[in-house]
């Protein structure tokens, strides 16, 4: 949505439409979920499985409710942009690490390769 909200944008000439809010409200709900469902399921080990759920708790609290409440603005600040990026570096760490588990899982010794 966000997506289709740019190139409207774009088309038009005008950044205020309704589908800018509508994608950053989505993008928290579904992130929120997702990071819900994956803690929950437990298929990850350690930390990892946390990381989704991190992401989308960040995006909300910091990104969201805590501008609202201190400066009465949505705007994210230099920082706060920048820490989100660094928790999305954490969310591809984990796939990365989970990756690296199932290919360890599936080059197991006994394990036929042909």
């Amino acid at each position: 949505m966000l997506i289709v909200a740019t190139l409207v944008s774009l088309l038009t000439g005008n950044p205020d439409n309704l589908l800018f809010p509508l994608g950053g409200l989505s993008n928290l709900l579904f992130g929120l979920l997702a990071g819900i469902a994956v803690a929950r399921n437990k298929n990850w080990p350690g930390w990892g499985r946390f990381a989704l759920l991190l992401q989308a708790l960040y995006y909300l609290l910091v990104m969201m409710v805590l501008p609202l409440v201190l400066t009465g603005s949505v705007e994210p600040t230099l920082l706060t942009e920048s820490l989100w990026m660094a928790i999305w570096f954490l969310v591809g760490l984990a796939l990365w690490q989970e990756s690296r588990r199932q290919m360890a899982g599936l080059a197991a010794p006994g394990s036929s390769t042909s």
